[in-house]
């Protein structure tokens, strides 16, 4: 039995993508694209989930925090924990609505607005990146079928 048990230490599993589990091979990819995007936001004090709550809040004047904790498939106390970070820093703005006082409403400040910027050419440099690795037509095809998935979902 223990000459059956390969450790994940030994560099040959940890390279052995074809035994991965679809669910676990993702999760792997998400995690380097993920340290991609840490490594290219670290000078600018963005944290990769601040930058994806800045995106989401970029596609609309304003937008509920309801609204980005469905979109990002996040939990609500960690979102609600990022955009405080996000307005002390300058960011985005917080108000409640004048519907449902429950309800808040954020929109991006100018400041969050350049932040943005910073942040559209950092996702320039790693999609570039991932797609210098993946042909054209490969990453096309990646693209469609993660599409195809998350649609299944949400």
């Amino acid at each position: 039995m223990a000459e059956n048990v390969r450790k994940l230490t030994d560099y040959s599993i940890a390279d052995d993508y074809d035994s991965f589990s679809s669910g676990f091979l993702l999760l792997k990819v998400s995690r380097l694209v993920n340290h991609l995007y840490h490594q290219e936001l670290a000078s600018s004090g963005i944290t990769p989930p601040q930058a994806a709550i800045l995106w989401v809040l970029s596609r609309a004047d304003e937008i509920s925090q309801t609204d980005v904790v469905r979109t990002l498939m996040l939990d609500k106390a960690n979102v609600s924990a990022l955009i405080r970070k996000l307005k002390t820093s300058g960011y985005v703005k917080v108000r409640q609505s004048s519907h449902d006082g429950r309800k808040s409403l954020l929109s991006l400040t100018p400041k969050g607005r350049e932040a943005m910027k910073r942040v559209e050419k950092v996702d320039k440099k790693v999609s570039m990146e991932l797609e210098r690795r993946i042909s054209t037509p490969e990453m096309k095809k990646v693209r469609s079928y993660f599409s195809e998935l998350l649609g299944q979902y949400l």
